[in-house]
């Protein structure tokens, strides 16, 4: 009987196609990519965002599984914007939430996920195959195009994920040329996102289904190959010696990651970065505050790339 409930939590955790899995066989990536930026500047006006140059979109495949979209810069530039969406999201998000990038100069490439969008399919771990995604897509970058320097932006689950990779191993920073991150809502601890993300209203349902927590890991571990906890990224932080700048966005109303974890890497990382800066907006839901507060987040980012020269 638990084996069977932890099958059908696993399933859960892994249910992040579905949404958009009709859309793509029936429209196709091009026509969602649209439909969320028609959508989104209709709801929220973002007049700060040139959008005239949004189209020209082009789709690769990298290595068979990892489903890219990237958008040249109109100015002929060798600097890169490489975005990573959020659990449960696709590239098609990213590209909205990055795309204010294009009015800084950048080129902008971004990926599903594994398990996400059009990328093959396999198991959300929440920061392990994430990393080796991204790691893929950098590869991809750095042999296909003249890459003068890179950037990396994340979003929740992204956002965990450009973190480690700024502290797990120093030699992919200079290998692909990555020069700054920025964080948006990010996490620190595996576990408690899976708690988020298998949450239920009633609190003795909740409090039973976080009882099989250990042993989802443990079957991921032993089943899937996947050690979900193979990177510590506290301790990640205080065994490095170098990494890049980062910069925190999050919302102290955030109700699926929480902007203390933000503060908390922020403070982590005083000793290795004294470029590093944070911006904790009063309201906002999760991976909102751009479109919440966007003014004020684009100044933000402005500021940041400033500093970092």
């Amino acid at each position: 009987m638990n084996n069977l409930i932890i099958d059908k939590l696993i399933k859960v955790l892994n249910n992040t196609k579905a949404a958009n899995a009709k859309f793509y066989r029936d429209y196709g990536w091009e026509q969602l990519l649209n439909l969320y930026q028609q959508s989104l500047v209709a709801e929220y006006g973002l007049n700060q965002i040139d959008f005239s140059n949004f189209d020209g979109w082009q789709k690769v495949i990298i290595n068979d599984r990892i489903h890219a979209i990237y958008h040249i810069n109109k100015n002929n530039t060798n600097k890169w914007l490489v975005g990573c969406h959020g659990y449960s999201s696709s590239k098609e998000s990213s590209a909205l939430s990055t795309f204010f990038f294009d009015n800084l100069g950048y080129n902008i490439m971004v990926f599903d996920f594994i398990n996400h969008g059009e990328s093959v399919d396999g198991y959300v771990s929440f920061g392990v195959n994430e990393l080796n995604a991204l790691l893929e897509v950098l590869e991809f970058l750095i042999k296909n195009f003249k890459v003068k320097y890179t950037g990396l932006m994340g979003f929740s689950m992204g956002a965990f994920t450009v973190n480690l990779f700024s502290v797990f191993d120093k030699k992919y920073i200079d290998k692909f040329k990555v020069r700054f991150t920025i964080s948006d809502s990010s996490y620190i601890f595996i576990k408690q996102v899976f708690k988020t993300v298998l949450n239920f209203s009633n609190q003795m349902i909740q409090d039973y289904i976080e009882s099989f927590m250990d042993k989802i890991i443990e079957k991921y571990k032993k089943d899937y190959k996947i050690d979900v906890l193979k990177y510590d990224i506290v301790k990640l932080i205080e065994n490095n010696k170098k990494t890049v700048p980062t910069l925190f966005i999050h919302s102290k109303t955030d109700l699926v990651t929480y902007a203390n974890d933000s503060q908390s890497l922020f403070d982590l990382r005083t000793k290795i970065s004294k470029k590093d800066q944070i911006l904790i907006f009063n309201t906002g839901a999760h991976v909102q505050t751009q479109l919440e507060h966007t003014n004020d987040y684009l100044l933000a980012v402005k500021a940041f790339l400033k500093s970092i020269k």
